[in-house]
Parts: C-alpha cells; structure tokens; sequence
C-alpha cells in the first residue's frame, strides 16, 4: 500500500460507511459493505416467502436439470439456454469438475460468436469465464491468451475504473506471475493500483506485488508490502477469515525469503491449523498452507516432520485433484527436495524425473519450472553418482581391512 501511494500518488483511504439496516456493521469497502446489506435484504425476502417454497440453492444438480430443461424447449441460440448453459458451466468449476465446464462453455462461446457482438457483455463474461476455466484445467497458454484478449474487451467497453475490468487484470497478473513474466506482471499491477475503488482490491494487488518483489530479488520491499496489506486487511468486517489467511501465508514466506525460517514455521502452522478449523482440512487453501509448511519445515531441518506433512499433503492432493494438478505437483517437488536433503539421493532424483515428465505434459518443456527442475535432476544426479561411489570405495576398503587382517591372523597362527 505505501508503495502504491509514495511512488504511484494513489490515495488508499476510503471512507467508511454504516450499514442503515442495523447500524452495527461499518465498512470502507462499497463491495463488502453492499454483499452486507444483500444478506439483510434475503433475510428480509426470507421471512415473506410462503410456507413450503423451497429456497433457490445453487448446485450442479440443480443447475444441470434446468439446463437440460431449456435444452429440450428452446433453440440452440436462445438467450435463456445459453444463460443456463452459463451457469452449469460455473457450478461446474466450483464443483471441481474442470474438464465439464471447459466443454460447455467452449460451446457456449462458439455460439455467442455467431449471435452476438464482439464486445457484447454477455458474450464477453462467457469468454472470461472460460478463461478461468482453462486456468483451472492446466491449459496455461489458452487461459492467459483469452484472458489478455477479455482485458482488452473490458478496457475498450468498460473502461479501467470498472470492477471487472480491475478484476480481471488482477487474474492476469496471476497468470503471469505462474510464467514468470515478472515485467509483464509489475507493469500491470501499476496500472491496476491506482485504479483500485475498494480495499478488497487494495489487498489483492499488494498481495501480487509480493510477490513480484520476491521474485525479482526485492524482499524486504516486498515484506512491507504484505504488513500494509495484512493490517488492512483486518479492517475490512464481514471478509472471510481465511482470505485474511492467505496473506498471513505470503508474509510467512516472506520471512523465510528473508532467511527468517524460524518465524515462518510458527506463522505457516498458525495458519495451517486456522484454515483447518474454518474451512476444513482438506480445502484447497488448507492444503496449500500446509504444503509450504513442510518446504519452511525441511529448510529450518526438521526433515522428518516435514517429509511428513509432504507426504500426506501429496496424497490428499492425489485423491482430490489427481496427479498432474499444478498445486499436486508443486508437493511433490518439495518432497523430492526433502528425500535430497536427508541424502536419499536416488529417489530425490527419481521423484523429480517423474515430476518433469507430469510438468512437460502438462505446461510444455519450455515452462520454467520444468527447465529448472531439469536443471537441478542433473545436479542432483551427479552428486547420487559420486555417492554411489563413495559408497563403493568404503565398502572396498572395508572388505580389503578385513582380508589384511584375515591375512596377518594367520600369518602369525602359522608362526
């Protein structure tokens, strides 16, 4: 936040306002403060609605029967098909099922291409939606490409100040970021800064500046960066506790960056165990913060406790996301990292030659992280080798002490 304001001339305040309905809740942000008072409002729609109407829960089950609804009463092209489509597709990435939505809302795109105009909202909010999909699916190239081309959409419809428009630099950021396009990245997030309306937004770039400063060898910069957006953050009533979690995440990796392990063990496992309590042990970001708990564990040495955690955050991600998930492979790496440094150096190297054949499918041989892994497996296979024999020559001069001493046992029974 400093950052953004010193160099940027961004101004962060914004004014706090209180809720009219029960002049109990107060927030500077117009997006949390409006989600408050749409929750008074259902409460409100709630406590009229007739006896024995069922309330309108969103589900893929649900929405799965109303789209195939429509599909059997309305044309291929007919808006209200297509919205239900739309939203299948959107209970299908929240439900996990990436391959579903991607399908659908390929479709969906396909059709909107031939009915409506290129920067009809409609039609765009189908494309960034797919986007996300393909983000989701590990289709890397496709996601960032669609979304480069909805940024362009928005600025050129919508405008920079428009929420949409904000968020969806804020997801390319992100994309880059997984590509280590740092440039690319810093130059977006100074236009998005000081363009930002509400603090949710605030937070969400300085969480992205971290780590751009991380990555481009600017630590220190970058640990203020996250004290700033930490403590706003706690000011902003009615988010979500474990968003707060996430940024108590970067700044535990930012100490470690710093060399500071010790404080990033204790931080991590005081995530770990709240995300555990309010969002359950085997949610995405649960499983996340524990995964880089066992990376701050393995570089402060306790390697057995955090081969450990590894191993059991690997396998939760196995059952949940399969193998080749970004986020399961990303453990899987840190648990070649920890069998490398209690010297089991052959199957450090035969867990990242497995990791670099699961990341090339996925991301391509030219992804950074595979040819830095590729890198390192044959570091790391040199050093396996000259243990080997190492290994070989003690044991040779062993078995050669031995057959000397052997040899001058009987020299002198026979003398």
């Amino acid at each position: 936040m400093t950052h953004l304001q010193d160099h940027h001339g961004m101004d962060v305040r914004v004014s706090d306002v209180t809720c009219p309905l029960c002049v109990e809740f107060t927030s500077g942000d117009r997006d949390v403060l409006s989600h408050h008072v749409a929750r008074h409002m259902e409460e409100i729609a709630l406590a009229i609605l007739p006896s024995g109407v069922d309330s309108d829960e969103e589900s893929a089950d649900d929405s799965t029967s109303d789209a195939k609804v429509r599909e059997t009463a309305l044309a291929e092209t007919h808006p209200d098909r297509l919205a239900s489509q739309h939203e299948l597709a959107s209970a299908y990435h929240a439900n996990g099922q990436t391959k579903e939505a991607v399908s659908l809302l390929e479709h969906v795109v396909r059709v909107k291409q031939t009915t409506l105009a290129e920067t009809h909202p409609d039609r765009v909010a189908s494309q960034h939606e797919l986007a996300r999909a393909y983000q989701a699916n590990g289709q890397t190239e496709e996601g960032m490409a669609l979304l480069e081309h909805v940024l362009k959409l928005y600025r050129d419809t919508l405008g920079t100040k428009r929420k949409d428009t904000i968020t969806c630099m804020i997801e390319l950021v992100g994309i880059y970021m997984r590509h280590h396009k740092w440039d690319q990245a810093e130059r977006l997030l100074m236009e998005a800064g000081p363009l930002c309306r509400t603090k949710e937004h605030l937070c969400e770039v300085g969480d992205c500046l971290y780590g751009v400063f991380a990555a481009t060898g600017r630590q220190k910069e970058g640990l203020e960066e996250l004290k700033q957006v930490l403590a706003m953050r706690k000011t902003l009533k009615g988010v979500e506790e474990h968003v707060t979690l996430r940024t108590m995440s970067n700044l535990a990796a930012a100490h470690a960056d710093l060399g500071q392990v010790q404080e990033a063990v204790n931080l991590a496992k005081e995530v770990v165990d709240s995300s555990s309590r309010i969002v359950g042990k085997e949610h995405p970001d649960t499983l996340h913060f524990k995964s880089n708990l066992g990376a701050y564990m393995m570089e402060l040495g306790q390697l057995d406790e955090a081969a450990q955690v590894l191993r059991e955050t690997w396998t939760a991600e196995c059952r949940i996301w399969g193998e080749k998930h970004e986020y399961t492979l990303s453990t899987m790496y840190k648990g070649a990292r920890a069998m490398y440094k209690k010297g089991e150096y052959q199957d450090a190297a035969k867990t990242v030659g497995e990791y670099i054949r699961l990341m090339t499918e996925a991301y391509g041989v030219d992804y950074p992280r595979v040819v830095q892994a590729t890198k390192e497996l044959e570091e790391w296979k040199q050093i396996s080798g000259e243990s080997a024999r190492s290994n070989e020559g003690e044991e040779l001069e062993k078995t050669s002490y031995k057959a000397d001493q052997a040899r001058s046992s009987k020299a002198t029974s026979l003398g």
